[in-house]
């Protein structure tokens, strides 16, 4: 029986072993997680940041939203024009009274 105990204690002090990485891994990945979420934060506000000011755009006088339309070579005139009307209607929805939903 001794001789069983001996293997025993043999066996937990290979587990313990064993667990003290696998803890400093997990303490690792924590801290890492944590940081990720910080420049994630960091990251949001600056996407949220309404008090940068690129550049402005202006229509007699008023604040108004500039949009740049490319098409490509083999696009259809016509369906991107549409296209266009559909994405800015969705965005006087979306935003009736910044976008002035006059029209």
């Amino acid at each position: 029986m001794d001789r069983r105990h001996r293997e025993l204690a043999d066996q937990q002090a290979t587990i313990a072993k064993a667990k003290d990485p696998l803890a400093r891994d997990r303490q690792d990945l924590e801290r890492q997680k944590g940081d990720l979420s910080d420049k994630q934060a960091q990251a949001t506000k600056l996407v949220d940041d309404k008090g940068f000011q690129d550049s402005l755009a202006l229509y007699n006088g008023e604040r108004t939203l500039l949009l740049t339309v490319q098409k490509s070579q083999d696009e259809n005139t016509i369906a991107v024009i549409d296209g266009l009307k559909a994405t800015l209607d969705e965005m006087r929805r979306s935003c009736p009274r910044a976008c002035g939903s006059s029209r």
